[in-house]
């Protein structure tokens, strides 16, 4: 059994803890909270969101400004959220697709969001794949994928309760935030559901489709 290095060298205890603040001050030793936030706050993350999006965009913004990102609104981003109420038209994500940057769908779906898939273009399922599994399901799919986008520019309020409007901004932030320290998001692959109920949660995957060309982006 290891032995308490504090009960048998007492005196080397009593140097570290005053020699330690002396160290920090010199840059000899280095807190490693200090490093992740250094680190975090290279990454570029830009929102592009519709107007009925702006509870759940800036309480997540808030809670990656406090995990120390500070980049939050670039129009380059290395991490795009594409935040809509109500499905969003696809060509939203036609830019992201075509240059390789990482991004997130969220849908305000009345009073509940859904979150995924994420997508690294090229490497995992996309919003295509998401479209051609429903389809499967809800024959009349594609025929609704032409009025995507314009039910997005209502304004009015809608019936997302604010719990779960800030749950849901937990839930985006911990996949953003996985994503900037090298980590899978949960939603790759994946599809989220946060509602109506703030602690409610439904996930269902999302795998590439044979129909979907998004795989081939990564022989481009």
């Amino acid at each position: 059994m290891r032995a308490s290095s504090t009960s048998r060298y007492p005196s080397w205890d009593r140097t570290r803890d005053r020699s330690s603040p002396r160290l920090a001050a010199r840059g000899a030793v280095v807190d490693a909270s200090s490093v992740e936030h250094l680190h975090r706050s290279t990454w570029s993350i830009g929102f592009d969101a519709d107007p009925g999006c702006r509870p759940i965009v800036d309480a997540t913004r808030h809670i990656l400004s406090t995990a120390g990102l500070t980049r939050l609104r670039s129009s380059e981003p290395d991490l795009l959220v594409v935040c809509s109420r109500g499905e969003a038209a696809r060509s939203r994500f036609e830019r992201p697709s075509l240059f390789g940057t990482p991004h997130l769908a969220v849908v305000i779906d009345e009073d509940r969001v859904r979150t995924g898939p994420f997508v690294r273009p090229g490497l995992t399922p996309c919003v295509g794949c998401h479209d051609l599994h429903r389809t499967a399901w809800e024959p009349a799919w594609p025929a609704l994928l032409h009025q995507f986008g314009r039910s997005s520019v209502a304004v009015g309020p809608t019936a997302l309760a604010a719990p779960t409007a800030h749950a849901a901004a937990v839930e985006i932030a911990v996949d953003i935030l996985a994503v900037v320290d090298g980590q899978r998001p949960r939603t790759t692959g994946h599809c989220l559901l946060v509602g109506p109920q703030h602690d409610e949660r439904m996930t269902w995957s999302v795998p590439f489709h044979p129909g979907c060309s998004c795989d081939l982006l990564a022989a481009a």
